[in-house]
């Protein structure tokens, strides 16, 4: 019964344009950050800000 839930459901998102736009969309976004984050860019730094009591 879940499983043909399931499989209904992925086949209606699969099916819908904006579920690739979404998806384009997070895919770049994690590769800036983990690219900034890696130090390619020059121009912009990310850094972990460590607290101290």
């Amino acid at each position: 019964m879940f499983s043909t839930i399931y499989l209904h459901e992925l086949k209606y998102w699969f099916k819908k344009p904006a579920f690739y736009i979404y998806m384009a969309i997070f895919l770049i976004l994690s590769l800036f950050l983990s690219a900034s984050s890696a130090g390619i860019f020059d121009f912009l730094t990310v850094f972990q800000q460590v607290l101290q009591k």
